[in-house]
């Protein structure tokens, strides 16, 4: 699918906010290149397959001007994702680059960007939905170092409401 279709189909996920992107890209802006560097560093440094799949989008989560990267790992199954969903890859903008802050597993999409903050930083909201239990949207907080992971089971985190939204990502 060329990034323009996808573009378009993503457009309105996004409020106003640049819409995520699939690799590989084909027209993308020199900030999106240093990130799929990172990307591929991190993949090479944990020894993930080579085959591993992505999406992505930047957003500024901590107020410094830079646009961070959030980047869905979407496969291969067995790896990135299972039952409970995906992983999130969450890399920092520093100068010329981007740094690993966490791997969040367990990600369900869409991912909100919350207008509340911990430590400095947007809140990340997530779809948590496992056993008979019905799924609803939980906070995610960062604690200094990076993001905790999401709470097992429906009903055992903050949950995130729908007006805190400033942003959304992955469908």
């Amino acid at each position: 699918m060329s990034v323009a279709v996808l573009a378009a189909l993503l457009g309105g996920c996004g409020g106003g906010r640049e819409p995520a992107s699939r690799t590989p890209p084909s027209a993308q802006s020199g900030g999106d290149e240093a990130l799929h560097a990172a990307v591929r560093r991190y993949l090479a440094d944990t020894g993930a397959p080579p085959s591993s799949r992505y999406e992505y989008a930047r957003f500024d989560l901590n107020g410094d001007g830079a646009r961070e990267g959030l980047v869905y790992l979407n496969g291969p199954y067995g790896h990135w994702c299972g039952d409970e969903g995906c992983a999130l890859l969450v890399l920092k903008a520093e100068r010329g680059g981007y740094a690993p802050v966490s791997l969040i597993r367990r990600v369900r999409g869409p991912i909100y960007i919350s207008r509340t903050t911990h430590a400095g930083w947007n809140d990340l909201a997530v779809r948590v939905a496992a056993g008979p239990e019905k799924a609803e949207y939980v906070r995610l907080f960062y604690n200094g170092r990076g993001y905790d992971d999401p709470p097992a089971l429906a009903g055992q985190g903050t949950l995130f409401y729908p007006e805190m939204n400033l942003a959304k990502f992955f469908r």
